[in-house]
């Protein structure tokens, strides 16, 4: 609230300072020959170091040295965004919600590494400063992995699709059924099909018999 101070019959209409900065609103007011007091106050929608609002608004009339309450913004409330990795799509919902921030889409992706329901990444990054009621996307975990047809190629080839850190499988070599030769290095059959699998397993690659 304001208080009228002395100055007899002389009115003065209060300037319009919403919008400027501080320093601006306080000389402004100032040179009306009224006393500023400045309050600081979260906004959404106004730039931080701005003035939101006075109290008694533009317009109004005052007596001289009357105070003047200039609400100036700190900008938007600010949350640490927190770290979600590792955690299960239901643990990570209820943070977001305790953080102060809003569930946004949630996009499925196969790993080799994080399991079922867990989440592998989020956008914003962990551990950063974000506008409380931002927006948090998740990508979650199938638990799966894609596959690739590896019969026919080298073994080394094969070997280094199937290691790869999208699909992480350990792999096992085998001889042909009967082979009376020697193995060969190449792929003739794959234990796993190829396609969407569960992820963390073993395939066994059987090899080309050589006579």
């Amino acid at each position: 609230m304001f208080n009228f101070g002395g100055g007899g019959n002389t009115r003065i209409t209060v300037a319009d300072v919403v919008a400027k900065t501080y320093d601006d609103a306080y000389e402004t007011l100032t040179k009306q020959n009224l006393l500023v007091d400045k309050q600081l106050q979260l906004s959404d929608t106004v730039e931080a170091g701005l003035v939101i609002s006075t109290d008694p608004p533009a317009g109004q009339e005052v007596g001289a040295k009357t105070t003047i309450t200039v609400f100036v913004s700190t900008g938007k409330e600010m949350v640490l965004m927190p770290d979600l990795t590792a955690m299960t799509e239901l643990d990570a919902t209820n943070a977001i919600t305790q953080a102060g921030l809003l569930l946004g889409s949630i996009t499925r992706s196969d790993s080799a590494t994080v399991a079922e329901n867990v989440v592998i990444s989020t956008s914003p990054e962990p551990n950063t400063s974000i506008p409380a009621n931002s927006i948090v996307n998740l990508v979650i975990s199938t638990g799966t992995v894609t596959v690739p047809y590896v019969v026919n190629l080298e073994l080394s080839d094969a070997s280094a699709q199937l290691s790869a850190p999208t699909v992480g499988y350990l792999i096992n070599t085998d001889l042909a059924p009967d082979c009376l030769g020697t193995q060969g290095t190449t792929v003739i059959a794959q234990s796993i099909e190829p396609g969407v699998q569960p992820q963390g397993q073993t395939i066994t690659l059987t090899l080309e018999c050589v006579l």
